[in-house]
């Protein structure tokens, strides 16, 4: 005996709301999630049939039918703010004086740059963890290099 299908039900009104979020929606990550709800009020495929439809495993759909059984359209589409604390690297003085560095030519290494943060800003972190760091400010990483130092080069 297969899964049972899953089936919500909701209003007329609920529904024109739920299919009009759809095609108002301008986030694809909104849209997909209304979509998977949408299929949901059919009642016609299983959770696991919705997650190969949508290219998701079956877990997430069954959270993201939570999610919407919880808090409607706005509990589906609300954005939870990720567990942990910020990088110290992410503030805003930090940011601008690593991008302005960069523009400058001050480090040819992600070891430069992680012995700048440390002196300058107290902040310790391994070179390779910078790389992702200096992506975001526009600094792109060279291909590592081997030898002494590790770390490779900067392109500015």
């Amino acid at each position: 005996m297969g899964r049972p299908r899953t089936k919500i039900v909701m209003s007329e009104e609920q529904l024109a709301d739920l299919k009009q979020g759809i095609s108002k929606a301008t986030d694809v990550r909104e849209k997909e999630r209304l979509q998977v709800v949408l299929w949901a009020t059919t009642g016609q495929y299983t959770l696991d049939e919705m997650a190969t439809l949508s290219g998701r495993v079956r877990s997430t759909i069954q959270i993201w039918l939570d999610d919407f059984m919880e808090g409607g359209i706005t509990g589906l589409v609300a954005r939870k703010s990720p567990p942990g604390r910020s990088s110290p690297i992410s503030n805003p003085e930090v940011q601008e004086q690593l991008k302005e560095g960069l523009k400058a030519g001050k480090w040819r290494t992600a070891g430069q740059v992680a012995q700048w943060l440390k002196t300058a800003h107290g902040i310790e972190r391994d070179a390779k963890s910078i790389y992702p760091w200096l992506g975001k400010v526009g600094g792109a990483p060279l291909p590592r290099q081997a030898g002494p130092g590790g770390g490779g080069g900067l392109s500015r």
